[in-house]
């Protein structure tokens, strides 16, 4: 299979680069069940780029260069921090520094300049109970299918940013940038439904850290689950 595709820049992370998440999420549709997608280098917009599929394994080029290989993996998350109420994720929500803008204001999850529908507005702000970042989400209507579910694209898009806002501090100095996420969407999400969103730290290696994510529903049933490993790069 070889298929042309373009991220529109309106599934933006950083400006003029594919929000990481999203990006994962288009290279794992063409991957049955549970996958571990790889960003190799930072996804352009706005530009046509190939998919290619040999045997299990996908490929994302831009020309002779990688973007992003996938494959399918089994996920294995040891602990799952227990969901907050949908409450105590709205609270945690009002204080997220993603809310006044930092780390990435123009991304498509979790930047402030995006308007209700044009993005996600979802801010990931830590919880007062352990040390992990909660949000609610209830996503647009504009995101489902033909079928009247969320594309899964999307769903991964939502796994991605609360992993570094859960690994994110104040001493880190330069720009994050997911390296890679693995996840397992194993319920169909409905528009317009209420959602929690929940990240946390998993560990770090120097200027490489790892965190997990995951949609819980209102009542706290897991409906996806993630690993994302974040990669600190100097500013340019």
């Amino acid at each position: 299979m070889n298929k042309s595709i373009i991220i529109n820049h309106k599934y933006c992370g950083y400006k003029h680069i594919g929000n990481g998440g999203y990006v994962c999420g288009v290279v794992a549709n063409h991957i049955d069940g549970p996958a571990k997608i790889t960003l190799v280098t930072s996804p352009p917009v706005d530009h046509p780029m190939t998919l290619e599929q040999t045997g299990k394994k996908v490929l994302l080029k831009n020309g002779d260069v990688l973007v992003a290989k996938g494959e399918p993996f089994s996920l294995k998350i040891d602990a799952v921090p227990e969901p907050p109420t949908l409450k105590e994720a709205v609270e945690a929500s009002r204080k997220s520094i993603a809310a006044k803008g930092s780390l990435s204001p123009d991304c498509f999850v979790c930047g402030s300049n995006r308007s209700p529908g044009d993005g996600y507005r979802l801010f990931p702000g830590h919880l007062l109970k352990n040390e992990s970042v909660a949000a609610p989400w209830i996503p647009h209507v504009a995101l489902a299918d033909e079928s009247g579910f969320v594309r899964p694209e999307f769903i991964w898009a939502a796994l991605d940013c609360p992993g570094v806002y859960a690994v994110f501090n104040e001493n880190i100095k330069g720009t994050m940038l997911l390296g890679q996420l693995t996840a397992d969407v194993r319920k169909d999400l409905k528009p317009e439904v209420e959602y929690i969103v929940t990240g946390w730290k998993t560990g770090n290696q120097g200027r490489k850290y790892f965190a997990g994510s995951a949609i819980f529903s209102k009542k706290g049933e897991l409906c996806s689950v993630a690993n994302s490993i974040w990669f600190v790069v100097d500013h340019d």
